[in-house]
């Protein structure tokens, strides 16, 4: 990997916590790869093959309801791990991996896992402690959704990625969005609707253009 992409992995909160020659020996057994667009990492139900990290792109972590329902666990962004559950208990992935853009990922195969922990034990409590920041994540994650409007968590987002936008256009589709806030796509377009009478957001094809951040991030706070 090249110097960038290990400062990028050593700027993580769980990474750069680790022992300084454990977090050698993990990056000297990474390996990188591309993903397309729309590809799996990893698909439900497969046998764990290693702990992975994201480089550049975003991957969501999507599982299903018993009727089918789409709903993101979790967005991965750049220089977060992800994967650890099934690492950890040796049990099918239990959820899809899949690249929302174009991605570069880095993966510490299984049998590199199964060796630096028979070496080194002390790692499995690291790997086990970035579960548990992922558990904790979900928790308020479903504690936001209880207890925020659709609206405010649809806010909450846009401005997220719009701050990270220098065109402050959000590309992606409704269907995506209406996943991630936990709600139907004719909902989401509802309130993407409302959000433009607001002068605070409006769709565009394949995303929203969010016209005022300062706005935006002014009706956050009115509505926390």
């Amino acid at each position: 990997m090249s110097p960038e992409d290990i400062a990028l992995l050593e700027s993580d909160t769980w990474f750069c916590g680790l022992a300084t020659d454990r977090r050698r020996r993990i990056l000297d057994h990474v390996r990188g790869r591309t993903v397309s667009r729309g590809a799996h990492v990893y698909r439900l139900g497969d046998a764990p093959d290693g702990l992975y990290a994201l480089l550049d792109g975003e991957v969501r972590m999507v599982s299903y309801s018993s009727s089918g329902l789409e709903m993101v666990a979790m967005v991965v962004r750049p220089g977060l791990w992800f994967g650890e559950l099934s690492v950890i208990d040796g049990q099918p992935r239990p959820h899809d991996a899949i690249a929302t853009t174009a991605a570069r990922i880095a993966r510490l195969p299984m049998g590199a896992v199964t060796a630096l922990t028979d070496a080194d034990p002390g790692l499995w409590r690291d790997i086990a402690l970035l579960g548990c920041a992922h558990q904790r994540w979900a928790m308020r994650h479903s504690e936001r959704i209880r207890t925020q409007t659709a609206i405010v968590r649809l806010a909450g987002f846009l401005l997220g990625k719009a701050a990270q936008a220098s065109d402050g256009v959000v590309r992606m589709p409704q269907q995506a969005l209406a996943e991630i806030i936990g709600v139907s796509r004719q909902r989401t377009n509802m309130l993407l609707r409302e959000m433009a009478q607001l002068g605070l957001a409006q769709p565009a094809y394949g995303g929203v253009v969010v016209r005022d951040i300062a706005r935006l991030r002014a009706f956050l706070q009115s509505h926390s």
